[in-house]
């Protein structure tokens, strides 16, 4: 597995990814609003907004297996992290967590002290791996497409959650270097996590 910086020439596996990833869930818009919104050309696109876009591409597939996005927002203390997605096959792998972990190294260089994104309320894996992590849901929610989004927030100044791998101590330092290498299962082994990480 390798995980580097996205360019807009991986915009079209990038919407692969998503569309192959929409599928799981019927009625749920993410491949229409992905592609509405900013992944068309995702390298340009993010390095404009002060942030990055990052992929992890898996070798035996011969493909993308995942993308995380961070954007700078109006408050100079704060990004927002978008588009993370992982192929069902790679999830549970570390893939998710590498791909985390590049965009808060990017926030806390960038001097950022929080780190803000959106989940749909239906994607309930998703949710769980934020606050595993050590993101807490705010209050409120926002229309999305046909559903609905939840808020969530990261203190970069505070401690990680035990055993997340978002610890300074960890990938903080140098996350695109895992001890072991990362490798994602067959896409017709036995273990399929439901929903996206977004």
């Amino acid at each position: 597995m390798k995980v580097r910086d996205g360019t807009d020439a991986d915009g079209g596996q990038v919407a692969g990814l998503v569309h192959h990833i929409s599928g799981e869930f019927a009625g749920c818009d993410l491949f229409d609003r992905a592609l509405r919104d900013d992944l068309r050309a995702p390298g340009s696109t993010f390095a404009a907004l002060r942030g990055g876009f990052w992929v992890a591409e898996d070798d035996r597939a011969g493909g993308l297996a995942g993308c995380v996005a961070l954007a700078a927002t109006d408050r100079p203390d704060t990004f927002e992290l978008r588009h993370l997605y992982v192929l069902p096959q790679c999830r549970g792998t570390g893939v998710a967590v590498r791909l985390l972990a590049l965009a808060v190294r990017h926030a806390r260089e960038a001097g950022a002290h929080r780190i803000e994104l959106w989940a749909d309320t239906r994607l309930r894996s998703g949710q769980r791996f934020w606050e595993r992590h050590g993101f807490v849901r705010l209050p409120g929610t926002r229309p999305a497409g046909n559903g609905e989004e939840v808020r969530y927030a990261l203190m970069l100044d505070r401690a990680c959650p035990p055993g997340s791998a978002l610890s300074p101590s960890r990938s903080w330092r140098n996350p695109s270097a895992p001890a072991a290498p990362l490798r994602c299962r067959a896409s017709h082994g036995p273990r399929r996590r439901p929903g996206p990480l977004h």
